[in-house]
């Protein structure tokens, strides 16, 4: 199913489970399950400007959710700011934890990333221009899929046909490092109901060798691509001691990392989504774009 809507009528205009208010013009917006292997309705929600002719750069965004239902339309009106900026943007719901554990969220962005490069010419996308951008658990998923894009790990193959690969990434307040508990700063994480526990479907210390498989850190080599990581210096909910380990190993390995750290911000809050980060992210992007 697939529909497309100009979001510039009073009213409020919905988009499958995305209600948009109105005001939020400039922008159309179209739905579109991108894999049907499989029972879940997992859709792209592609944002684009309006009357734009032409192909644009790409972002291929992750919405946190503790791997866990995301909420669409969040995501939805979070990157409509950056479809105004110039990109297309498509939002990429995977199938939860709750349906499918890991590998599942990194195979399905990286169905999504082909399906979108299958489908460029129709969605005003270059090809030759496209990035992603996740947080939290989202962030986790794109890392994940950037470090190993250029093999088969973690990949379903669906759509292999096209490339899965992404220029560089953004990461914000994403976990690194599974073994330990990332809500805390040490400690074996044993409790199947946090978070590291859903993904994997048992407590981490039983699952050791998969959460090392599900940890980006140690994936980091020198041929990855250059990655934009912020996090706050408050953060309860994913220690900003994973996002300075992920940092490190980066510039171990010589690849190329940005790092803002915000002092006073917590777990996804203001501070992420305000017109100077907006424009710190897309002059990240921008510096690698093909003219």
């Amino acid at each position: 199913m697939k529909k497309q809507i100009g979001l510039c009528c009073a009213a409020a205009m919905v988009l499958g489970s995305v209600s948009l208010k109105a005001g939020e013009d400039g922008v159309v917006i179209d739905t579109v399950r991108y894999d049907t292997s499989y029972d879940y309705p997992s859709h792209l929600y592609i944002i684009r400007p309006a009357g734009v002719e032409g192909k644009l750069p790409c972002i291929m965004y992750v919405k946190g959710s503790a791997w866990k239902k995301q909420n669409m339309k969040e995501a939805v009106r979070r990157m409509t700011v950056m479809a105004r900026m110039g990109y297309v943007v498509a939002c990429v719901e995977y199938r939860p934890c709750s349906v499918a554990l890991f590998p599942a969220q990194v195979e399905d962005f990286k169905t999504a990333v082909r399906f979108m490069r299958a489908h460029a010419d129709e969605y005003g996308v270059d090809t030759g221009n496209m990035f992603s951008w996740g947080g939290s658990s989202g962030g986790h998923t794109v890392l994940l899929s950037a470090f190993t894009q250029d093999s088969r790990l973690l990949d379903s193959g669906r759509l292999g046909e096209w490339s899965c690969e992404v220029k560089a990434v953004v990461d914000c307040y994403g976990p690194s490092e599974l073994v330990y508990e990332f809500r805390i700063e040490s400690g074996v994480q044993r409790d199947p109901d946090a978070n590291g526990g859903l993904l994997l479907g048992d407590p981490v210390e039983e699952k050791r060798d998969v959460a090392l498989k599900a940890s980006p850190l140690y994936y980091v080599h020198p041929c990855s691509v250059p990655l934009f990581v912020l996090h706050g210096d408050s953060d309860k909910v994913v220690p900003v001691a994973q996002s300075r380990w992920l940092v490190e190993r980066c510039r171990e390995c010589g690849t190329p990392c940005e790092y803002l750290e915000i002092p006073g911000a917590g777990h996804g809050t203001a501070e992420f989504w305000t017109p100077e980060t907006y424009a710190r992210v897309d002059a990240f992007f921008r510096r690698f774009i093909d003219k």
